[in-house]
């Protein structure tokens, strides 16, 4: 998923439950995706996408 917003400046900081990047928001939708993937194995990774914000990956493991 891509998007062309402000990006991620701390992307471990933003894994972590419950910590909100901007006023208003409630941090656990990194969280929770970084609970679900790892549940499986798999791995999520955060980083700078082409349109100049946030790129993240999310990779399950096989079932």
């Amino acid at each position: 998923m891509d998007d062309a917003g402000l990006g991620v400046a701390d992307p471990a900081t933003a894994l972590r439950r419950g910590v909100s990047m901007l006023e208003g928001g409630t941090g656990l939708g990194l969280a929770i995706a970084r609970d679900a993937v790892e549940a499986t194995g798999g791995t999520i990774h955060i980083e700078r996408s082409a349109l100049g914000g946030a790129r993240i990956r999310l990779r399950f493991a096989e079932a």
